[in-house]
This record gives C-alpha cells, structure tokens and sequence, in this order.
C-alpha cells in the first residue's frame, strides 16, 4: 500500500493554521488483525510553511510537498468539484477545472455566481447525497475552502501533471488525490458525538473518538493523541480521520481509485467516507 496521506483543509485567511497533515503507513499486524496504519506525522501546514498562515503563501508549500510523495493516497475534506448542471459547458473534469481557475478573482466572486446561476438554491453533486455530507460545495460556511482547494492546490498540482485525481483524473503520475468527508465517515458508523471546542467534554470526545480509530486499526503515539485532544478546532483529528478512511477504503478492497462508475462519476467525482 502506498503512503496514507489525510489532510483536513481550511479556506479561511489564517489556513496555515487549520489545514492540519496527518501522514501514515501501513504494516503488517497479527494474521487474525490484519494491517495496521501508523499515523508518523501529524502537524499544521504553518509549520511546513515556516509560519506563514495565508492561504496565497501557504498552499504552495503543500503543493511542493505533495507532489514529491510519490506513490501516496492524499486524502483532502474539501470538494474537488460541483454539480454538474453548474459545471456546464464542460465536458471533462480537467476541461471544467482549468476554467475554474482562471474564471474567479476571490473565493466571494465565486460564491455569488454560483447563487445567481442556481437562483439561490443550494444545489448537491449525487456524491454529497450518497455521503449525506453536511454542506454543498458554495455554501456559506464552505465556499472558501472549494475556492482555494481547487484554485490553490488541485488545479496547480494537476496543470503541471504531478498528481492524479480519483476517480476523474486517472494517470500513473504522483500521488492520487481523494476528497473524503469526516462528517460523512462518523455519520456512518454512528458516532454522533460533538467534538470541536474548548470544553472538557469535547476534548474527551475526541479522544474517545481517537479510541475509535485505534480499534479500525489506526494507531497514534502518545504525542499525537496529546496533540489530537488538546486541538479545540478538532483539525488534527480531521486529518486523521481522513487517513483512516483510505485506509478502510484500501482494506476493504472496494475501490479502484482510477475507474469512475459512469459519466456523472468523472465529472463531479466522488466523496470517500
């Protein structure tokens, strides 16, 4: 299996703060057990970016460091894509995104033509519907980070052919990117449990949550679950989350990263939970 890469990502203008990295591997663990994935990094992208926090400083750095992983999985929990009656007139993925990232001045210049051209409506992919994720992908609380995932890290990674995308990008170049929704993941294996914020309870939240993890198999060191716990915005544990779900992807044998199931699966993609 290849690296195991979950990354929680943030669109706000202190990103280098939120986008949390959480890096993995997998091993070999009892026959009756099976793998193992152990989380050996797990940190702010401001720290990859010496301090700088602003989305426009920050993102290049992750770039520059995803595309020298290789043969990775990169887990992101931003939308890779739109509905397609909003993606209209392109006729590929590659063709929709590379207009995307030329089309928009700032993320709220994105938001307002995609409210003029629904009517105001929020409109859904059939892969938010599928993972029952909280929010379409111009909502108010989530048009910044499909703004800056596309424009910042995607699009700058896929123009220059240094990674894949599953499952609308296929290729044998660099990491293959995922978009994956921790909200959906906990949704579906009914943990339903608030976990952001300062609160003594929620930080015993996220650490049962961590126990949770450590049950699928997904094994943390002290320091990282330290970490995870003491992280009121729940970014840490996002992240790793985020890993956990490729790696159960991969476990489960399920999914061919480069294969979509139809038309609408090249086009809008898929949610991974």
């Amino acid at each position: 299996m290849p690296r195991i890469v979950g990354i929680d990502f943030s669109g706000g203008r202190d990103a280098g703060r939120h986008i949390w990295i959480a890096e993995g591997v997998t091993r070999p663990s009892a026959p009756t057990a099976g793998p193992v994935l152990d989380i050996v990094s797990l940190r702010p992208l401001r720290v990859l970016a010496n301090g700088q926090t602003a989305p426009e400083l920050a993102l290049p750095v992750l770039v520059d460091h995803l595309a020298v992983l290789g043969d990775a999985v990169v887990a992101i929990d931003a939308p890779f894509s739109l509905p397609e009656a909003l993606m209209h007139p392109a006729r590929t993925w590659m063709d929709w995104l590379g207009r995307f990232a030329g089309r928009y001045s700032d993320a709220d210049a994105f938001r307002n033509d995609m409210r003029r051209q629904a009517d105001g409506r929020e409109l859904r992919r059939r892969c938010d519907n599928e993972a029952r994720t909280p929010f379409c992908a111009y909502n108010l609380r989530l048009y910044r980070q499909t703004y800056w995932v596309l424009t910042g890290l995607v699009w700058p990674l896929v123009r220059d052919g240094r990674c894949t995308v599953a499952p609308m990008l296929p290729g044998d170049r660099g990491p293959v990117l995922a978009e994956a929704c921790p909200a959906s993941f906990l949704k579906h294996r009914r943990i339903n449990r608030r976990y952001k914020g300062p609160a003594p309870d929620l930080a015993d939240a996220r650490a049962a949550i961590c126990a949770h993890l450590a049950r699928l198999q997904v094994r943390l060191d002290d320091d990282a679950r330290h970490t995870v716990q003491a992280d009121r915005h729940g970014d840490a544990l996002d992240a790793v989350i985020c890993a956990t779900i490729l790696f159960e992807t991969w476990r489960a044998n399920v999914v061919d990263w480069h294969h979509p199931r139809d038309r609408r699966d090249a086009l809008e993609g898929r949610v991974y939970f």
